[in-house]
């Protein structure tokens, strides 16, 4: 039938409606940081913790941490995964997150830990990073390593027949019908 992609699926209504408000609703969540004390409890650090800014104000110079995490749901939703990149200061302390779309990102199984290879959309240098770099957010039928697309896996043939009864409708009404 029709071909079915993360674009074309957007172009369904319902589809986008859906990915909007969980990904607007999800944007919405502040984003706390706990640390264990040594007795055991999980104490609320916040505003204290390097990562506090990014997670929840801005992640990169050119993206909100709103825009981010809806970013962030919508490759989720529609590719299966989303990815951010922690950006790290020389001394490891993280200082930023880029988002980066999931065709443009590699995952390997290295004995037991995850590895990303991508493009970095700022220096256009190839990288390569240890999970510990990462945020991936894996969507459903996570596998060890991707997660599945739910676009491909599981509505594509309802999208399909959305994306044709469109188009058919439009001829159909454009021809004087």
């Amino acid at each position: 039938g029709v071909a079915v992609s993360e674009v074309s699926a957007m172009r369904v209504s319902a589809v986008y409606a859906c990915v909007r408000i969980i990904g607007g609703a999800i944007a919405s969540l502040p984003i706390d940081i706990f640390r264990r004390s040594p007795t055991g409890i999980a104490e609320r650090i916040n505003t204290s913790h390097a990562m506090w800014w990014p997670l929840n104000e801005q992640p990169h110079a050119r993206w909100t941490a709103s825009a981010m995490w809806k970013w962030l749901a919508k490759s989720w939703l529609l590719r299966g995964d989303g990815f951010a990149w922690i950006q790290r200061d020389r001394l490891g302390q993280p200082i930023g997150l880029t988002p980066l779309h999931p065709a443009t990102v590699d995952v390997e199984n290295r004995g037991g830990r995850l590895v990303y290879f991508f493009t970095d959309p700022d220096e256009g240098k190839k990288r390569g990073v240890e999970q510990d770099d990462m945020i991936h957010l894996p969507g459903f039928g996570f596998d060890g390593v991707r997660g599945l697309s739910a676009i491909q896996w599981g509505a594509r043939n309802s999208i399909g027949i959305a994306l044709a009864t469109d188009d058919f409708a439009g001829r159909f009404f454009g021809s004087g019908a």
